[in-house]
């Protein structure tokens, strides 16, 4: 194997595929990255067995071949290399890279050990925003946390629907809270509905390694297997086996009170009213139709405080206990000016709305029920 190609290249290469060889101490020779040259592509192959990447790299091919080194040392070399252009080049079970007046050698790893990335079979293909399906991870990931008794939640739903229209509806639960988001795609192979669960890792990774420009993403469903494949990168994923809650059947279809208030102030009163909540995080939350205000209040063993917030309000005077933290969440993802607040009452949860920008997309917290 022997090329060149650019440090700037090379690093950002290194700098999507490493975070899969960190911490893999059972398995050393997942702490690996495979640089494979072949058809005129130089590539760059890493996995932890859950989640693999690859990403291609620019540069001038002299010989095709494979090698395997420890990918958090090449990543450190590479680093604190100029701007210039590396050669590249395996001999005898090692690596030799030189860079204007430096030069190093790498000693190798047993290719027969590094597993091979699957590849899909039966596939269905879909073509979306990458802004927008980063944009939906982003707003979903709050809600999901890992649960070993229920590993049909430790994960994102991905639910493709092309009856009617091509929506991907996005949605994420830990059981006290839920989000939902639907965004456009185009471009399917099958007809109907697919519905998959990725893995809360997998949803982190992707929002690490997509970029932030207006292109599109391919993502295919197979099985038991999805693939993401976006600019000169893929990544391909075990899915979560099971059946996802039936979420839509438990959200209201109706509200008693509905207000809007301002983001902002809103973020900055449950931040005030949080520092003096007990240890359940409980917040009080009392709306007033009459005053068109909206009062905050937190008690612990360190005091008590208590903010009032104007508001548009339509329906009656309502009362509701919620988690501070949940309610900060969805309050931070909507990403939005103004808030809605749909509220029937205390022993009914929660849903917050973006009054404009974010039709498309709901956040659903439970209420904490207090002891009569």
């Amino acid at each position: 194997m022997k090329f060149i190609c650019l440090q700037e290249n090379l690093n950002k290469g290194l700098f999507l595929v490493n975070h899969l060889t960190l911490k893999n101490l059972n398995l050393p020779i997942l702490n690996n990255v495979l640089i494979q040259v072949k058809n005129n592509i130089i590539k760059l192959i890493t996995t932890n067995l859950e989640i693999g990447i690859q990403c291609q790299i620019r540069g001038k091919i002299q010989q095709e071949g494979e090698f395997i080194i420890p990918c958090q040392l090449l990543v450190n070399y590479v680093s604190l290399l100029p701007n210039q252009p590396i050669k590249i080049e395996s001999k005898d079970s090692k690596l030799f890279l030189e860079c204007n007046n430096q030069k190093t050698q790498i000693n190798g790893v047993n290719f027969a050990e590094f597993p091979i990335l699957p590849k899909l079979k039966n596939q269905t293909e879909y073509f979306l925003n990458i802004i927008d399906f980063k944009k939906a991870l982003e707003q979903i990931i709050p809600t999901i946390t890992f649960n070993e008794l229920r590993p049909e939640i430790s994960g994102a739903l991905l639910d493709f629907n092309t009856f009617k229209f091509n929506w991907l509806t996005i949605a994420g639960t830990d059981s006290f809270q839920i989000s939902e988001k639907k965004i456009p795609f185009q471009g399917n192979s099958a007809n109907g509905k697919k519905q998959v669960i990725i893995p809360l890792k997998t949803c982190q990774e992707l929002l690490r390694i997509l970029s932030e420009e207006n292109e599109i993403i391919k993502i295919c469903v197979d099985t038991n297997q999805i693939y993401f494949s976006f600019q000169n990168t893929e990544l391909i994923s075990r899915t979560i086996e099971g059946k996802y809650p039936d979420y839509p059947q438990i959200i209201p279809k109706e509200y008693k009170t509905r207000a809007i208030f301002n983001a902002s102030e809103f973020i900055k009163g449950i931040k005030r009213q949080s520092l003096f909540t007990n240890e359940k995080r409980t917040l009080n939350i009392e709306i007033s139709f009459s005053k068109q205000e909206m009062l905050i209040f937190s008690r612990g063993i360190i005091g008590e405080s208590s903010s009032i917030i104007k508001g548009k309000i339509q329906g009656e005077d309502n009362i509701i206990v919620l988690d501070c933290k949940y309610l900060l969440n969805g309050i931070q993802s909507l990403k939005s000016e103004e808030v809605i607040l749909e509220v029937i009452n205390k022993k009914q949860p929660l849903i917050l709305k973006s009054s404009k920008e974010e039709k498309n997309y709901f956040y659903f917290i439970f209420p904490l029920i207090e002891k009569e």
